[in-house]
């Protein structure tokens, strides 16, 4: 069965190229920012509310986190994989899944008078 006019979309995509960008050695999250070292000796600097989603949630989703390969950092508690390529973007181009909003808190807050 030929599912596209195309020829070229009935051909498989054949092997995939190796990852040659920049790979993370370090990571960690300080006063909600995201702080990667990469292997050529950059260190990459991000406050979380420029990563999509992010600046949303609160500081324990960042509590904990992996670096899957050098490629990525994983944050389990979001379910979600920041690309080490992507921080080196513009702000207005960083790509990131939908973050799920189970841990992002809506709750209101209370509103305090001024003391005198």
């Amino acid at each position: 069965m030929k599912r596209s006019e195309n020829p070229q979309m009935d051909e498989p995509l054949g092997p995939s190229r190796p990852y040659t960008g920049p790979l993370a050695v370090r990571a960690r999250v300080h006063r909600r920012r995201l702080i990667v070292d990469v292997d050529d000796g950059r260190t990459l600097i991000v406050p979380l509310s420029l990563i999509p989603g992010f600046g949303a949630l609160p500081s324990r989703a960042f509590d904990d986190f992996e670096i899957d390969g050098g490629i990525s950092i994983y944050f389990p508690a979001i379910d979600e994989h920041v690309g080490v390529e992507n921080l080196f973007l513009p702000s207005n181009q960083i790509l990131v899944p939908k973050i799920l909003p189970r841990l992002i808190d809506r709750r209101p807050r209370p509103v305090h008078a001024p003391q005198r």
